[in-house]
């Protein structure tokens, strides 16, 4: 027998069996980051998840900080004054809230005031999964049932604008914010008019149905 053949052999059936390991726990991973994508949805706050929300808020405002350059004074006003269990209580009774979760754990926020979003935020361990899409399409939902044709916002820091524009809003202006009474910061205006596709393609669909008639 030809020794060198059989530990050739050896090798490659150990090569391939490596191969196969790799490609069955890839294909464990992506089934398994399908059905996490299945199960996040988003619904209207309850009473029991403003402790969460407010969480959401801090750990947000603390990244936002960071990526932003905030000074220690304007981040413990953000967290004191707009994400506090407080602050989320006595909005709550005037602006419609949402949350964006998955099968486990409430992991984003949404606030909505006539045709504004106050608030959108998603927890830091949380971006590039779709949530702020999701949460987005909320928001535009609300608002347009509630018969506004065009959503606004203000955001404070460059951060989170790619995303905004992805989502197809435009800067529309600038106007400064009070941090307190120690500081200011200048807040980006954006808008965005809604179409309504659906009706519109409802419209062509049947226009088009007509003349084939």
């Amino acid at each position: 027998m030809d020794l060198n053949n059989e530990e050739t052999s050896t090798q490659q059936a150990g090569c391939w069996r490596r191969f196969a390991a790799r490609l069955i726990r890839n294909i464990r991973l992506c089934s398994r980051n399908e059905i996490e994508t299945i199960v996040m949805y988003v619904r209207v706050m309850n009473r029991e998840d403003i402790p969460r929300v407010s969480d959401i808020l801090c750990s947000c405002y603390r990244w936002l900080g960071e990526k932003e350059g905030f000074t220690p004074h304007d981040v413990r006003f953000l967290i004191r004054q707009r994400g506090s269990i407080d602050t989320v209580k006595r909005e709550s009774e005037t602006e419609t809230y949402c949350v964006a979760c998955d099968d486990t754990e409430t992991v984003g926020m949404l606030s909505v005031r006539d045709n504004e979003i106050t608030k959108l935020y998603v927890h830091p361990r949380r971006h590039r999964e779709g949530l702020g899409k999701l949460l987005f399409e909320k928001a535009e939902e609300i608002i347009t049932a509630n018969g506004h044709t065009k959503i606004i916002l203000g955001t404070i820091g460059m951060s989170p604008m790619p995303f905004y524009e992805s989502m197809g809003m435009v800067v529309s202006g600038r106007k400064p914010n009070k941090m307190g009474q120690e500081s200011s910061r200048e807040v980006i205006l954006m808008e965005k008019e809604i179409v309504k596709e659906l009706k519109h393609n409802n419209r062509v669909h049947k226009d088009t149905a007509s003349r084939r008639l």
